[in-house]
């Protein structure tokens, strides 16, 4: 099951919190998330919400066409 919840990243400097980031209940369903949406073949990183549940966050090297909303349109994470 797809679900949008909060991320939450604590830092030393604070915690930040994230709106809507899709995550799913394992990560099995993850990586079917990202065949799904034709990324899975693309590098990200596998991160556990404090809910338990899993995200990709994509790095932002990954945009070459300069298409900033990729990832976001799908409600995944973009650093760099």
């Amino acid at each position: 099951m797809t679900k949008t919840t909060d991320f939450l990243n604590h830092t030393t400097a604070g915690t930040s919190e994230v709106q809507d980031i899709r995550s799913y209940a394992t990560q099995d369903a993850l990586a079917k998330g990202l065949v799904k949406y034709g990324f899975d073949t693309h590098r990200y990183v596998v991160v556990k919400t404090l809910e338990g549940r899993y995200t990709a966050i994509f790095p932002s090297s990954n945009i070459k066409d300069g298409n900033m909303m990729r990832y976001a349109h799908r409600g995944f994470m973009t650093l760099g």
